[in-house]
């Protein structure tokens, strides 16, 4: 950049510097790359999306709870996992909004029905199996902890007006 302009001044962007120090930690514990990587891929990217009869299954399920219009949506961007598992877990203080118990009760229905194919009975039982370990809700409500943290850092990180010191 500076030669091919001259008067470039280079700023890093500390909120990337924040994320891929977070990542780094992450991937050193097999339960936090279980929790954020796999798992979190899983779900939201391939086992529901990538199915119509499973989505269907979903859907039919939400559309059980009066008011209840909980959506499945995939979260791309490394700062946005925070707000991913407060959405699947909820928060220390308000369980009404998380999505856990109703992914469990689904993933249960994929695997009693019949009429689903063998390979997805057999991934809907592994995603059970792994978001039920007492090491992936622990995990994650950890995660929680530290996303309450370093989100509002990171968005701060991001802004114009920034200042380093009070960062």
């Amino acid at each position: 950049m500076k030669a091919a302009r001259p008067s470039h001044i280079h700023t890093w962007c500390y909120a990337h510097v924040l994320n891929l120090v977070i990542n780094d930690a992450s991937s050193v514990c097999v339960a936090a790359v279980s929790l954020l990587g796999s798992a979190y891929w899983t779900i939201y990217s391939t086992f529901f999306n990538d199915s119509y009869k499973r989505m269907k299954v979903w859907e039919e399920h939400m559309q059980t709870k009066p008011g209840n219009k909980k959506r499945l949506r995939l979260e791309r961007r490394w700062s946005s996992r925070g707000r991913a598992l407060r959405k699947l877990f909820g928060s220390y203080t308000d369980q009404s909004s998380e999505l856990y118990s109703d992914l469990l009760i689904i993933l249960q229905q994929i695997i009693e029905a019949p009429d689903f194919k063998g390979s997805d009975r057999y991934e809907a039982q592994k995603l059970s199996e792994n978001l039920r370990k007492f090491e992936t809700i622990l995990m994650a409500f950890t995660f929680i902890r530290i996303f309450d943290i370093t989100t509002p850092v990171s968005d701060y990180l991001q802004t114009s007006c920034l200042d380093i010191m009070q960062a």
